[in-house]
């Protein structure tokens, strides 16, 4: 396994604190991967652009103690600290557009209490989403705060505050990837990583060079990331997840870009599977959660015996577990890339290619 590092690395501590990271973690991940992969097929990592941010969604905790205002963020290498010493995780236009936040919930603190942050930036745009939290109990309105960080934080384009159901703005983002143009509303998700999310779709788009053909059956598709930029190369694709967020916005997109053969079903994917009956589809594309697929999904995807399955996953352990089953039932690993999405954590994304 070769590890890949992008030009500008190794120019802060930090970096060479993710290096020695990156080691352990490629090394416990090669260690899992050896008994069932050749040699050959074991993936290179591509690694992340730590000192230049690498976030683009960060939450924060906030308190009053004393009449003052409190926000902590979290540092991967230091855990809970001040949020001044976690904006290094968000691109530069992040790190400036958070003490602008802070500033006015710090001065409209007693009238309108927030306990939490969550701040949601968009690729290849300067627009910025906030999610406020904020006690049940209180039923006043903080239609005023919100307008008044609408008014001051340039860039800030919606505020949702969802124990009160309001959303004021926009409620999704538009994101720039690969020169297209995608929608994801806050309560869906989406990569987050600022730097590797295309090339990620470019990694899963390559993948299917060798499966192009009639059908594709898109699982867990979110809001249509992989669907989309797949579109061109298979006569139908069909999109499954549970969340109704993500396929309405997967049929939104679908329609921006014009495309007339991607179809899009909100189900669990193993609620699908057992009463769907899946036919002239060449490839599976299979993106599930970090908990991996649900025990018996796996077996229910074999009946459709698809020629290639590419499998997307951010966690080793349930990515093994899942690949294990399909192995054991004829299929070969044909290709394996590996992204770094996750610095500092035990988590890493893989895009692996099956062939039956």
């Amino acid at each position: 396994m070769k590890t890949r590092f992008l030009p500008g690395f190794f120019s802060s501590f930090r970096e060479g604190n993710y290096k020695q990271h990156l080691d352990k973690k490629r090394s416990a991940f090669l260690c899992m991967l050896e008994p069932l992969v050749s040699s050959a097929s074991l993936p290179e990592v591509f690694t992340s652009f730590v000192g230049k941010g690498f976030r683009t969604r960060a939450k924060y905790k906030i308190f009053q103690r004393e009449g003052r205002l409190f926000v902590e963020g979290t540092d991967p290498l230091k855990g809970t600290v001040p949020y001044e010493e976690a904006l290094w995780i968000l691109p530069p236009r992040g790190r400036k557009m958070v003490p602008q936040i802070v500033a006015v919930l710090e001065t409209e603190k007693r009238a309108f209490p927030v306990d939490g942050l969550e701040m949601r930036l968009s690729h290849g745009h300067r627009d910025v989403l906030v999610v406020l939290s904020v006690k049940k109990d209180i039923k006043k309105s903080f239609e005023p705060l919100v307008r008044l960080l609408l008014e001051s934080v340039k860039g800030l384009v919606g505020v949702v505050i969802p124990s009160q159901h309001k959303v004021i703005g926009e409620r999704a983002l538009s994101h720039r990837i690969l020169g297209c143009e995608i929608s994801a509303p806050y309560d869906t998700f989406f990569q987050s990583h600022s730097v590797l999310t295309p090339r990620l779709i470019e990694v899963v788009i390559e993948s299917f060079s060798q499966a192009c053909n009639r059908g594709l059956l898109d699982l867990y598709c979110g809001v249509g990331l992989f669907s989309l930029f797949s579109a061109k190369f298979f006569s139908e694709i069909m999109g499954v997840d549970n969340s109704p967020s993500a396929v309405e916005y997967a049929r939104w997109n679908s329609k921006q870009w014009g495309l007339n053969n991607t179809y899009f079903i909100r189900s669990d994917v193993s609620g699908f599977l057992n009463k769907k009956t899946v036919e002239s589809v060449d490839c599976l594309v299979v993106d599930p959660p970090r908990s991996g697929c649900s025990q018996g999904t796996v077996e229910k995807m074999l009946e459709i015996g698809a020629e290639y399955v590419c499998l997307v996953s951010c966690c080793p352990e349930t990515f093994v577990r899942d690949l294990k089953i399909w192995l054991k039932n004829g299929y070969s690993v044909g290709a394996m890339s590996a992204l770094d999405m996750f610095p500092f954590t035990d988590f890493l994304e893989t895009v692996t290619l099956l062939r039956k």
